[in-house]
């Protein structure tokens, strides 16, 4: 049987001399036209030279492992990054081979069942390691046709991944079945958590959704992109108007549809299942009052007024960012005839607001109205407005007049 030297010296993981080199620079500018100008330039700073050298063997009466099989075991181990460690140290080519394997993403993704079952042993083997540590984002993206978010926290405690600080969670149905009770008990163990992405998922009620978002402890900024609620038509779940703020840690929300379907419906009534859902989720995300800062695509609002009304749900604002544009506009009347336009200015003066996307300008006039008084643009930093049309003689005198009541710069 052959013996295979195992010591690793640093030859061995910078090989030098007679090593094998797969493409360097200089082999491949020969190959270049020598007519073309600055050709040989580029190549030689953008080409990587690849090293490799076969397993360095005492004897050489015995026949040598090939490459390939040598990557074919280690495929069969990659989910014990202990195993891939050790196996880098033998010599430079099983050296990469298992770094190969190794996980070296800060980011951890499970798409299946099968995913799930084999970074739980993974991590269940490492967690006294550092290696767990590397690991700051977790994205879990469920399966329609074999489920296994309900389960993920079990499997993969929070304390087997202590520097998590991002999540993401996509393709979620709990409209007919949702997650057991030991699922919100185990939640909370992701205590770093403090960036939620939920996106394409479906919920049955309100309550579901807030019950994944209140079950992270950390939580301060939180996505929500294409959410459906199962509710009657027309009759999303009733909200007091003031509800005191169950989580004091969440600073940001963030609403938005997918691209490709909010281009479709720019110019037509959503369907009334979608516009329900919509509703509900603004619902849904009324309780943190806590929140300083928003996000907002304007599709979610059936006008400008519903808009106005409802960020007086939210008196710490501070940062008010809107896009896209409205489903359909009935509007609010204008200053000079409305007597109560004062009610729309918020309790807090916002520090800074941003307009972009597909707003026609009645809409971005109404929004504007925002900053019609003295209190209200008295902390104004930063007004950023992209817009898609011609603007009219009203909407300038209207932003001079907000310039004016900022002050001098």
């Amino acid at each position: 049987m052959a013996e295979i030297d195992t010591s690793v010296t640093d030859e061995d993981v910078l090989p030098e001399g007679d090593a094998q080199v797969l493409g360097t620079a200089e082999s491949d500018t020969e190959t270049l036209d020598k007519s073309v100008p600055n050709k040989s330039e580029f190549w030689t700073e953008w080409s990587i030279a690849i090293h490799f050298r076969p397993p360095t063997y005492v004897r050489d009466d015995c026949p040598r492992l090939p490459h390939e099989l040598i990557e074919r075991i280690y495929e069969f181990l990659w989910s014990d990054p202990l195993v891939l460690a050790s196996g880098m140290r033998v010599c430079c080519a099983w050296y990469h081979a298992a770094g190969a394997l190794l996980q070296r993403s800060d980011e951890l993704s499970l798409w299946t069942r099968a995913d799930l079952r084999s970074y739980a042993r993974m991590l269940m083997s490492t967690r006294k390691t550092a290696y767990n540590e590397r690991f700051c984002e977790l994205s879990v993206y469920d399966n329609p046709r074999e489920p296994f978010t309900r389960v993920w926290p079990m499997l993969i405690h929070g304390s087997l991944l202590p520097k998590v600080a991002r999540l993401k969670l996509g393709g979620i149905d709990w409209t007919t079945t949702g997650p057991h009770d030991a699922f919100y008990e185990c939640l909370p163990s992701y205590s770093e958590i403090m960036f939620l992405t939920i996106s394409n998922c479906s919920f049955r009620t309100q309550r579901e959704l807030r019950r994944l978002i209140n079950g992270l402890p950390s939580l301060k900024k939180l996505t929500l992109s294409n959410i459906t609620l199962q509710c009657p038509l027309g009759l999303p779940e009733p909200v007091p108007s003031h509800v005191s703020a169950r989580r004091h840690s969440l600073k940001k929300i963030t609403l938005r549809t997918d691209e490709l379907v909010a281009l479709s419906s720019n110019n037509r009534d959503p369907e009334p299942g979608k516009a329900a859902s919509r509703t509900g989720v603004l619902y849904a995300c009324a309780v943190y009052s806590s929140v300083e800062k928003l996000d907002l695509d304007l599709s979610y609002f059936p006008s400008a007024l519903f808009l106005l009304n409802y960020l007086l749900r939210f008196p710490r604002l501070q940062h008010l960012e809107v896009s896209r544009g409205l489903q359909q506009d009935l509007g609010i009347g204008s200053a000079n005839t409305d007597p109560l336009h004062t009610e729309y200015t918020p309790a807090r003066p916002l520090s800074s607001f941003t307009l972009w996307g597909t707003v026609a300008e009645p809409t971005t006039l109404q929004l504007l109205r925002l900053l019609s008084t003295p209190h209200a643009c008295s902390t104004l930093k930063d007004l950023f407005l992209v817009l898609n049309f011609n603007p009219s003689v009203e909407f300038v005198l209207r932003v001079t007049r907000i310039l004016g009541l900022c002050g001098p710069g």
